[in-house]
């Protein structure tokens, strides 16, 4: 799935009221999955998931690909989020070489370089966040 196409209401990522719909945690949260059980949202009860057996719910649950969709998801981000972080370092290191003289040149430095900070420390979160989702340690 590409999480960065546009439709008429925008980028399939932006879904303002929650999940894609069409995507399995769209179905597993709207009831349009195959978990049955009398709850209302579709999602079987816990009494209902013990009955059917732990064979029968483990190969009904749309947990497996609501996982994978997410992670990839989340990937997806992280190396977006990582991108932009290092457009707007190369941009702050382009407007500290101005020359600008005076009170209003220093304070206009200090500003860039504490943006340039903050821009870095977005760069190695979104790096971060990209090795826990792909790393040993996440759920899978």
């Amino acid at each position: 799935m590409n999480v960065f196409a546009a439709s008429s209401s925008g980028p399939a990522w932006a879904s303002p009221s929650g999940p894609i719909p069409g995507t399995p945690l769209y179905q597993a949260v709207r009831g349009g999955g195959s978990h049955g059980g009398d709850s209302p949202s579709g999602v079987a009860s816990p009494n209902v998931v013990a009955s059917a057996g732990m064979a029968g719910a483990m190969s009904s649950c749309p947990c497996g690909m609501v996982l994978a969709e997410s992670r990839s998801m989340l990937a997806s981000l992280s190396a977006s989020a990582a991108a932009i972080a290092r457009d707007a370092s190369d941009a702050l290191r382009s407007a500290s070489s101005l020359t600008w003289e005076g009170t209003a040149g220093d304070l206009f430095r200090r500003d860039v370089d504490r943006a340039a900070v903050l821009a870095t420390e977005a760069e190695r979160g979104a790096h971060e966040t990209a090795a826990l989702i792909a790393g040993a340690g996440a759920l899978s």
